[in-house]
């Protein structure tokens, strides 16, 4: 892979222009080690290449798909194709928020005073988004998946809990 991948592509030119302006590519992402030996990581590819799907042998997208029931997700009850987002992480990150927001906010329940528009907060749409896209197993050939209901919203983040973290202990596990 070469480096001009992400030392030439306008998401890192973007990000340095906006965070650090004297900045030159090759070098700042080799101090940052996402440039090794003159070989993009797949962490540079992730963060900084203009379409890191397109490069990397595992899927590292985003689906969302619209259920249009309460139950568990079938495909009968796909309200749309899914859709995919793709993108460098940032990007991937904000605009599938703005899309999940998006559809979310299409979701009418009955209220008290009639129909009422369905509202999530951005700041834990986000949050998860966030957790789902970079604390995923890239090993594994699965994009991220958002699975909206009518009643709730699912999210699902290939891979496993780390180390000997399980289900039972989560909430008690204490980092060492």
């Amino acid at each position: 892979m070469d480096s001009d991948e992400i030392t030439n592509s306008a998401t890192v030119l973007s990000f340095l222009l906006d965070v650090v302006p004297s900045g030159e590519p090759g070098a700042w992402l080799s101090k940052q080690r996402v440039l090794i030996d003159g070989r993009p990581t797949v962490g540079g590819i992730l963060l900084f290449s203009d379409c890191p799907q397109a490069i990397l042998a595992k899927r590292s997208a985003v689906k969302v798909l619209r259920y249009q029931t309460k139950q568990d997700a079938e495909r009968d009850y796909l309200v749309f194709d899914p859709i995919t987002i793709e993108g460098p992480v940032y990007s991937l990150i904000y605009e599938t928020v703005e899309k999940v927001k998006e559809i979310i906010e299409g979701i009418e329940k009955l209220g008290p005073s009639g129909l009422q528009k369905i509202e999530y907060p951005e700041e834990a749409l986000h949050e998860i988004l966030t957790n789902a896209v970079l604390h995923r197993d890239y090993n594994v050939q699965a994009d991220v998946q958002v699975r909206i209901f009518d009643n709730r919203v699912e999210i699902e983040s290939p891979g496993r809990l780390p180390g000997h973290v399980t289900l039972k202990n989560i909430v008690t596990i204490q980092p060492e």
